[in-house]
């Protein structure tokens, strides 16, 4: 069944490996409250990205009234509110093409809140009633993170490769659905042991075995189709529970790159985590239901073809092994 699935996705797989494993493309973005109506605005402006950071947008009662300076690579715009301080109801747009933006503010009487807000029509809207102290609300947490998740795992090519490695080797339903839920629990408990400091690996060594375990899962699928059953194929419940452990590293890399707001690192943790699995089944369901379409159409091609799919995972996770192995030297 699984089998019908190779030629449909062969032009996806191929373009989803120029996409980079974890990238989020979020921002990070500091305001400080230096008087009760001065504020200082700071970002870091990335080489040959210019074009896509525009200048923000401030309430309308407030304006710049000083040129940006660049403090230690970093953009630092200061700006007046007038009549009043920035409060509640306030918004500061930024049209930047980015996944959103990761806002740390430090208020004049000591309070350091930090919030990630996503992107929405017309670029990223930073709430000021959302960066006042204990303005994290569960809801709110709960949209932000579980969109970040699912968000996440869709353009995360090399675990979107793995998972379908794993379709590709499993044909049972009832098989497969055990499989990803043993990988889903172990990047779940490598994912918590990670952020909370209890378990920690430089992020090229996650990177680097994150790509020989695709490279591996090519291999087992090959030796499968010609009727060799390897460890994989025995007990692909095993091997994914192994592999997703490492996996789980890599998400708890991406998570910290964007920052976690310091009073709800717990709830964060379990969003992130059920946007991660949400999109992951969201692509297991995808994919049935072309198999599903194909299957009705009565579609068939030649044996020929079924090797395509893993050649395609296995070099191109061979390609990004070579390309991350240096990096364990740096």
């Amino acid at each position: 069944m699984i089998r019908y699935l190779y030629s449909i996705v062969l032009l996806g797989l191929f373009l989803g490996a120029q996409a980079f494993a974890h990238d989020l493309r979020v921002a990070q973005l500091g305001i400080e409250e230096l008087d009760t109506h001065e504020y200082v605005l700071r970002y870091e402006v990335p080489m040959g990205e210019q074009n896509i950071y525009g200048l923000p947008q401030l309430p309308e009662h407030c304006e710049w009234h000083a040129l940006p300076d660049v403090i230690e690579g970093s953009l630092q715009l200061r700006f007046t509110a007038k009549g009043r301080p920035l409060a509640a109801g306030d918004v500061i747009l930024l049209p930047w093409e980015r996944n959103g933006v990761q806002v740390s503010i430090v208020w004049k009487n000591g309070t350091n809140v930090r919030q990630f807000f996503p992107p929405s029509k017309g670029g990223i809207r930073v709430e000021l009633d959302q960066l006042q102290a204990g303005s994290g609300s569960f809801l709110r947490t709960a949209k932000r993170y579980i969109g970040l998740g699912v968000h996440h795992i869709l353009i995360g090519t090399d675990h979107i490769f793995f998972v379908f490695g794993l379709l590709l080797l499993v044909s049972s339903p009832r098989k497969l659905l055990w499989t990803v839920t043993s990988f889903t629990l172990a990047h779940s408990i490598t994912l918590g042991l990670s952020i909370f400091e209890i378990l920690r690996f430089p992020s090229s060594v996650v990177e680097t075995l994150i790509a020989l375990s695709i490279v591996l899962l090519a291999k087992e699928i090959l030796m499968a189709q010609r009727g060799e059953h390897g460890l994989a194929w025995k007990y692909p419940w095993a091997i994914a529970f192994i592999f997703g452990l490492v996996h789980g590293l890599g998400f708890a890399g991406a998570l910290r790159e964007i920052g976690l707001p310091n009073e709800s690192i717990p709830q964060v943790l379990l969003f992130f985590n059920i946007g991660v699995e949400l999109g992951q089944f969201a692509f297991v369901l995808v994919c049935w239901a072309i198999i599903f379409v194909i299957q009705r159409l009565g579609i068939n091609w030649s044996k020929a073809w079924y090797r395509i799919p893993p050649y395609v995972l296995g070099s191109t996770a061979t390609v990004w092994l070579f390309t991350r192995l240096p990096s364990l030297f740096e």
